[in-house]
């Protein structure tokens, strides 16, 4: 299940007259405001609203933006209403959710190729009210919050086949029902490739198919988004322990883990965890090392880059350091201390036992 926006606070600019030489005009009834103005935040705009006073006061609101509501507008069955402002940016229709969901499905294709079955042709998705989704979650073992959930999976396997069916909550907006399809999307995808007799907490279940969903969101820069995903409570803090393992180690590591990891959740403080994973029934404990354990060449070898621009991690021998971390390497049968200095995207800046010089290590061209 995937969980939406919570309420956003209403910010009252307190008693401030207007001058009469500063014309500010009500984002909702579009008048020149003659008196005090109230501020309004939504979760889709990036400045403040005004406001006028009789419009602060309508209790109709929409759904989407969060402000209020004069004039025409949509009603949904289940009692949401869709301010006319908003209603070309929501999905509104099943060929209007299917033209999103096939953009979705394409992006997580590549997300997760090679990591499994990727359901395609047994899936279908479909628009349902608030009602309708409040109703099929009551017999989830997943907890949720009234008038949050915005998606749901229902899986069914008949003898070796599988069929998926995805609801997505009508009248929200397109970038957020492209996260809702990604995150419900990922169960289908869990439902058909956790091995029989692996374990993971329902949080971290939730967490995975966010961190899939939050992915996708950074790859096409929706700021909204990430944030309505990082600030979602009901995963218990799994999606930022996701998040950071994802950060340190490789989306490649973290599906490895969701298919044959030893532990049911993961440790925040201590993201290595998700190397130690099964092999033949038997947990084979991998220590903090995101590739495949080889023996550590006799000198200081920049071995791989992964990362953001904005946060890198560089492998070095057998460590991964980010820019400032100190740690002991292996070089050969001894170990040296290294500090990072920096990380571009084809090189690590290093300063080795503390010395007054800097080593600089290059990508092998392979």
């Amino acid at each position: 299940m995937t969980r939406g926006i919570g309420v956003f606070a209403i910010c009252l600019l307190l008693g401030e007259t207007l001058h009469a030489a500063v014309a500010v005009y009500c984002a909702v009834c579009r008048q020149q405001i003659a008196e005090r103005v109230y501020l309004f935040t939504s979760p889709y705009l990036a400045e403040k609203q005004s406001v006028c006073g009789a419009c602060a006061e309508l209790e109709t609101t929409c759904s989407v933006c969060t402000l209020p509501i004069r004039g025409s507008h949509i009603k949904f069955a289940d009692g949401r209403l869709l301010c006319e402002r908003e209603r070309n940016q929501c999905v509104l229709t099943d060929d209007a959710l299917q033209e999103v969901f096939a953009d979705v499905k394409r992006d997580i294709f590549k997300m997760l190729a090679g990591q499994g079955t990727l359901p395609d042709r047994n899936l279908t998705v479909q628009l349902a009210g608030r009602t309708d989704l409040d109703r099929l979650t009551r017999s989830q073992r997943f907890p949720h919050d009234k008038n949050m959930t915005m998606g749901l999976t229902q899986s069914r396997r008949q003898g070796g086949n599988f069929e998926h069916r995805i609801l997505v909550l009508s009248g929200v907006r397109k970038s957020r029902a492209a996260a809702v399809c990604a995150h419900e999307y990922t169960h289908a995808w869990l439902a058909q490739n956790i091995p029989e007799g692996r374990m993971i907490e329902s949080d971290t279940v939730e967490g995975f198919c966010e961190l899939v969903a939050y992915k996708l969101m950074t790859d096409r820069n929706e700021a909204v988004e990430k944030k309505v995903i990082l600030d979602n409570s009901y995963t218990s803090g799994q999606i930022h322990s996701l998040v950071k393992a994802e950060d340190r180690y490789r989306f490649y590591e973290i599906v490895k883990w969701i298919k044959t990891g030893v532990d049911e959740k993961i440790d925040g403080a201590n993201t290595g965890r998700v190397l130690v994973r099964k092999r033949d029934d038997k947990p084979v404990s991998v220590a903090w090392q995101p590739v495949k354990p080889t023996a550590v060449p006799d000198t200081l070898v920049l071995r791989s880059i992964s990362g953001t621009p904005q946060r890198r991690f560089a492998l070095v021998n057998d460590a991964t350091l980010a820019k400032g971390d100190q740690a002991k390497v292996r070089v050969g049968s001894t170990n040296v201390v290294v500090q990072c200095l920096d990380i571009t995207h084809t090189s690590v800046v290093l300063n080795v036992n503390k010395s007054t010089e800097r080593t600089e290590l290059f990508l092998q061209k392979k």
